[in-house]
């Protein structure tokens, strides 16, 4: 069978989002489940995308919390110094505009770990405690936002408190088991804890649930490191040729 899904802006007939998948129909439940999921991991990507470029095309006298989050992802995803400083920014207006903006804090927390993970900030540890605290003040606002997990266990494993980034990934993956960026925070704990045998069924994940998303290039990196520490080396190429293909000069390559 072939199954077409299609997103459209009904206020205005804009094509947004399309996909289709063609699947032996064996097992209607499975394949029900299978699509459902697929959708759903699919089209929040693309739908992040339009209010973005929505909110890139606004006056900056008219944004509101939601406006200054949407443009920090936007700069944060281009995983550049410059652009990372104008994330940090943007997550922090929002916050001011909403101090209860869980999900602005937990991308603050990832704003501030990517500063210090790609070596950016010139005082790395102030900015692993700023993610750490910044994740924690996410969590509490809102225990069921994945991505606050997500933040916290990122923090964590650069900290090296390897138990609370793999408990963290766990519960990321736990309130949203289609969420790549949760896959990718228990993937990447198990790794920097000593277990990549455990993390490699785990590793293609994030890729098969976000094929499209923005971090992709770092998600196929952490595969190559668990393969590499794992002995398959081979495998380990592989998946740094993918990294490569898709963002040329990434420094982890």
């Amino acid at each position: 069978v072939r199954i077409t899904a299609q997103l459209i802006e009904a206020a205005s007939g804009q094509h947004v989002w399309a996909e289709h998948y063609d699947r032996s129909l064996e097992d209607i439940f499975a394949l029900q489940d299978e699509i459902t999921e697929r959708i759903v991991t699919s089209i929040d990507p693309a739908i992040r995308v339009a209010e973005t470029q929505r909110a890139i095309r606004k006056p900056p006298e008219s944004l509101d919390s939601w406006d200054h989050f949407l443009r920090g992802q936007w700069h944060a995803n281009k995983f550049k110094k410059d652009e990372n400083a104008k994330a940090l920014q943007a997550f922090q207006a929002a916050i001011k505009m909403d101090p209860n903006f869980a999900l602005a804090h937990a991308w603050l927390s990832i704003s501030h770990f990517y500063h210090a993970w790609l070596e950016w900030s010139d005082d790395p540890r102030e900015s692993l405690s700023l993610s750490h605290d910044c994740a924690k003040k996410a969590i509490a606002l809102d225990d069921m936002e994945s991505m606050a997990h997500v933040a916290f266990a990122c923090a964590n494993i650069w900290l090296r408190r390897h138990d609370a980034a793999i408990s963290a990934g766990r519960r990321a993956i736990q309130l949203n088991p289609s969420s790549a960026p949760g896959h990718f925070a228990y993937v990447t704990g198990l790794i920097y804890d000593g277990q990549p045998a455990e993390a490699i069924p785990v590793l293609m994940e994030p890729m098969r649930l976000s094929p499209n998303d923005p971090l992709l290039f770092v998600y196929y990196g952490v595969a190559a490191l668990a393969r590499l520490l794992d002995g398959q080396h081979e495998g380990a190429v592989d998946m740094v040729r993918k990294a490569i293909k898709i963002r040329h000069g990434y420094v982890f390559g």
